[in-house]
């Protein structure tokens, strides 16, 4: 299983029965840090939820007073405590474990959702080298064409010099031909294999990739921008619907990041617990 650098807490964490109770106790506010620092040394271990300073090195009152810079008495009355309230329990080998960490953290739910995103990383990459290889034109999406507007229409002499000038075909050596093949590919087949300003739209398309290279995963970023570029000139507001389906038009300032902070505002949905659900459900905040 993946290790993780964060913790989960309920925002409703301060009013947990047993949390209230124990910030009540004397050195209330060093036991409440205590249990803080227990999740995030329970999340470290290669056993998640194990208190452990190494696999099978269990933490001591001694050893936790130094790492978490709480004196050691009160380590040990917040063990006691803890253990008490059935928050933490004692193995045999004095390894202390937080209870039901796992299920509290969603540890499995976490990983299969990393297993899934590698799975349709790894698809991706696999249909650009298709692609590179000359297999593929792009998406296989459907084939309605978005409204195009005319913006600075060159003559047809003009689009044939631009072309050969601007070939997207030929992209410069420092861009990733391919990546750039496919974008290209995406626009002219929503766009009847055709651009009437090759020139503009070649240095736009040059224009998307430079800034998705200051992201991470440029390829699957420009692959989800594109797409939602795409659906909201379907179907959105009418802002949307009439903006034209072009390099250049994605590539302005403006709705570049537009359409940029769509796909961020869909990337994190969160749920509520079912706790009608939970066995043995006791009020354990983390």
């Amino acid at each position: 299983m993946t290790k993780l650098s964060f913790i989960k807490l309920d925002i409703e964490i301060m009013n947990d029965s047993k949390i209230k109770m124990i910030r009540k106790m004397p050195d209330g506010a060093k036991l409440f840090e205590l249990w803080i620092g227990l999740l995030c040394l329970g999340m470290k271990s290669g056993r998640p939820g194990c208190v452990e300073i190494g696999d099978g090195i269990p933490f001591n009152a001694r050893m936790l007073s130094a790492e978490l810079d709480i004196p050691e008495s009160t380590i040990e009355f917040g063990l006691q405590t803890f253990t008490d309230l059935r928050m933490i329990e004692r193995f045999d080998d004095y390894t202390y474990f937080l209870t039901n960490f796992e299920k509290h953290q969603e540890l499995e739910k976490i990983e299969i959702k990393r297993i899934n995103e590698r799975d349709r990383k790894r698809r991706y990459r696999d249909k650009i080298k298709l692609l590179s290889h000359g297999t593929g034109q792009g998406q296989d999406a459907d084939e309605t064409n978005c409204p195009v507007v005319d913006i600075d229409t060159d003559t047809e002499e003009e689009r044939e010099e631009d072309k050969e000038k601007y070939n997207i075909l030929q992209p410069p050596a420092k861009i990733e031909k391919s990546l750039y093949k496919i974008i290209e590919s995406i626009f002219l087949s929503k766009n009847n294999d055709n651009f009437d300003n090759y020139k503009k739209e070649g240095m736009s398309i040059k224009g998307i990739i430079t800034k998705a290279e200051k992201r991470e995963n440029p390829d699957i970023f420009i692959q989800e921008l594109i797409e939602k570029f795409y659906d909201l000139t379907i179907n959105g507001n009418d802002f949307w619907k009439g903006q034209p389906f072009l390099p250049s038009a994605l590539n302005a300032s403006g709705i570049f990041a537009r359409v940029e902070k769509q796909i961020q505002e869909k990337e994190f949905i969160p749920t509520e617990p079912d706790y009608e659900n939970m066995e043995d459900y006791e009020e354990i905040i983390f």
